[in-house]
C-alpha cells in the first residue's frame, strides 16, 4: 500500500491522486516519536475510525481497513483531519 502501489502506478504513466483528508471520528493513537500508518474504517462520510486489530503483526486489520491514516507522533485526537492512504481491495 504504501511502496507497490504508487510505484506501480507511477510505471504504468498514472499521476499520483491528490492526497485524501478525512476527519479523525476517535482519537488515532499514535507512536511518541514516529509515524504511524493505522488501518481505519469510514465511521461517517467524511470521518474515520480506527479497527481493534492494528498491531504489527495484525494483517486482519490491514484486510478489513478502508485506508491507512497517516498518523503523526503522539497521535490525533478526535476532529483532527488526517491523510488518509488508499489500501487497494478485491472488494
Amino acid at each position: 500500500a504504501t511502496l507497490a502501489v504508487p510505484l506501480l502506478g507511477r510505471l504504468g504513466g498514472h499521476a499520483d491522486p491528490e492526497p485524501l483528508r478525512m476527519t479523525a471520528a476517535t482519537a488515532l493513537p499514535g507512536h511518541p516519536r514516529d509515524t504511524r500508518l493505522l488501518p481505519v474504517r469510514r465511521a461517517h462520510r467524511h470521518a474515520v475510525a480506527p479497527l481493534p486489530f492494528d498491531g504489527p503483526a495484525m494483517l486482519r486489520g490491514l484486510a478489513l481497513a478502508d485506508g491507512l491514516a497517516v498518523v503523526p507522533p503522539g497521535g490525533a485526537p478526535a476532529g483532527t483531519d488526517v491523510e488518509i492512504l488508499d489500501v487497494p481491495s478485491g472488494r
